[in-house]
């Protein structure tokens, strides 16, 4: 959906315009959206002005250190699902590992332990959204349904939330070792855009 951003005093302007239908094969319909870059907005309250076709109304933009909220006047103009987005931190590792046979499973384990290796620790957060993935009550990553695509129902998933400051490569490395077991799939994203599959 394309959007323009006009800095006003205190706030911004959001115009939207209507939804384009992309140049590419439609094989699963959703709703039209946009993305505003909001990662280096100072800390602070802003205020909104929504502009979709004749519609307007007005909301608040809270920037907080850990997270942004969004609030708007009228949900009937622009509905806001998901209010609270928390920010994922900067060493993140999120993903899923998914377990076809019980050597999969052990398998699973010591990849997670060669993580733990290479110097991957645990990470809890708190429970909220943070846009990639959700949190539980315990801090703990919600299974990824979108990554389930093609694995059989019997495949046991097991979340991945980490922490690494090292380079990324090395845990490519751990991944791509795990390719000895065709029976074992692993997905992992950071939050500085790598990915290791």
């Amino acid at each position: 959906m394309p959007r323009t951003v006009t800095p006003v005093d205190g706030g911004m302007q959001i115009a939207f315009g209507s939804a384009v239908a992309p140049n590419i094969c439609l094989t699963s319909i959703g709703p039209a959206s946009t993305i505003i870059d909001l990662a280096s907005t100072a800390v602070g309250t802003y205020s909104l002005g929504l502009t979709a076709g004749l519609k307007r109304t007005t909301g608040t933009l809270l920037v907080l250190p850990d997270r942004i909220e969004l609030t708007t006047c009228d949900s009937n103009t622009v509905a806001v699902r998901n209010g609270i987005l928390y920010r994922i931190p900067a060493n993140a590792i999120w993903g899923q590992l998914y377990a076809r046979s019980a050597a999969a499973q052990t398998a699973a384990v010591a990849l997670l332990d060669s993580l733990r290796r290479e110097g991957a620790q645990v990470l809890t957060l708190p429970t909220g959204n943070y846009g990639y993935f959700r949190t539980d009550a315990n801090g703990q990553l919600v299974p990824l349904p979108n990554l389930q695509n093609g694995q059989p129902a019997s495949a046991i998933a097991t979340p991945v939330l980490l922490t690494f400051s090292g380079n990324f490569a090395r845990i490519k490395g751990v991944v791509r070792r795990r390719a000895q077991y065709s029976d074992l799939s692993a997905s992992l994203s950071s939050a500085r855009g790598e990915s290791a599959f």
